[in-house]
């Protein structure tokens, strides 16, 4: 009798720890955040461990680890402003808003990239919707702009999806998000 009943503490155990790890699974993204100094090891991090083709995508072409941390430890995070989402303790999303000028107007270029087990989730229009609302806070409010592939069918959708106004310029889409415009809504 004395077996049986460590044998069920045992099994008891297992199923508590196996709802523990299916908790942690099922879990959903946080509130976007801004990235601080201190964040440079996580955010090189997201952006080494990206698939090669989604890291040539994000960077617009070559991406050695090397200058992937170079980039990141020389980001001027007061300037530039970075987003993230993270899962638990994992970055899981990205999104960089960098000082640009259009048609001589201060402005953001856009860029974003999401990890393969959270695309196709909201995650990007997430960070999306927070980096064209907090252009939209800055004083003045800033126009944003985008480029992306035209084989990029889910940004595509998230361009379209928040009013930006898109045009074909040397072979890859630029959207321009100019403040004031209607969007989705507020970022879930």
């Amino acid at each position: 009798m004395v077996k049986f009943d460590i044998l069920q503490e045992h099994e008891a155990g297992w199923s508590e720890r196996l709802a523990s790890i299916l908790h942690w699974f099922r879990r959903k993204p946080g509130p976007a955040f801004r990235l601080s100094e201190r964040d440079g090891t996580r955010l090189f991090l997201h952006y080494a461990t990206l698939p090669v083709p989604d890291r040539h995508q994000r960077f617009h072409g070559r991406s050695p680890y090397g200058l992937i941390l170079e980039r990141c430890q020389n980001i001027d995070f007061d300037e530039a402003v970075i987003l993230g989402q993270k899962v638990g303790r994992r970055l899981i999303g990205v999104v960089e808003l960098l000082p640009s000028n259009v048609d001589d107007e201060p402005a953001y270029e856009l860029a974003v990239s999401v990890i393969p087990a959270w695309q196709h989730q909201g995650v990007a229009l997430a960070l999306v919707q927070a980096a064209l609302d907090h252009a939209a806070r800055v004083d003045p409010p800033r126009p944003v702009v985008l480029f992306t592939e035209t084989d990029n069918h889910g940004m595509l959708r998230i361009c379209r999806k928040l009013d930006g106004e898109g045009e074909l310029v040397g072979g890859e889409y630029r959207f321009m998000f100019r403040p004031g415009r209607r969007r989705a809504g507020p970022a879930t």
